[in-house]
């Protein structure tokens, strides 16, 4: 199956979905239901666990949770990676998606969340609720791992997911 990858590009100070390209994929479908289905993606298409910088991704997704477009949000330094809300809620409104799933990497074998990743994740959480959009998860890959927050709703630094 194909999965179209897309840019925001902005033309006459007006944004649009620009295709960056079409990637085949080594899925019967493109429906993200668990942690395992996104981790997968995340390694066969944009090697998410062999980068050697911090990279943030957002997957856009329909109401039955089918991917509809991906997005390279940000590509940082070894240990961070710096973007803003407006990144997130931009490629989501223009492609007409009703949720979404934010990825990133770290480049340890910790996958654990830092301070900075759980405050960022309740932010999203809350303007995503406010913007009438589903935030299924945040999952962080590392090389050995990965971290679900949708996964670890009881840990006491973050909101249900």
């Amino acid at each position: 199956m194909k999965m179209k990858i897309y840019e925001v590009e902005n033309k006459n100070d007006k944004n649009y979905l620009a295709l960056e390209h079409e990637t085949e994929v080594d899925f019967n479908d493109t429906h993200m239901t668990n942690p395992e289905c996104v981790i997968n993606l995340m390694k066969s298409v944009f090697k998410a666990d062999k980068k050697s910088d911090e990279n943030v991704w957002l997957l856009a997704l329909d109401a039955k949770m089918k991917i509809i477009g991906a997005f390279h949000i940000a590509k940082g330094s070894v240990n961070s990676a710096s973007f803003s809300t407006r990144s997130i809620f931009c490629p989501l409104l223009l492609c007409n998606a009703t949720g979404f799933i934010m990825v990133h990497n770290h480049l340890s074998d910790a996958a654990d969340p830092s301070e900075i990743d759980c405050q960022i994740t309740n932010k999203l959480m809350d303007a995503s609720e406010m913007m009438g959009f589903k935030m299924y998860d945040h999952i962080i890959i590392s090389k050995t791992g990965y971290y679900s927050f949708a996964e670890s709703m009881s840990n006491d630094k973050i909101k249900v997911v």
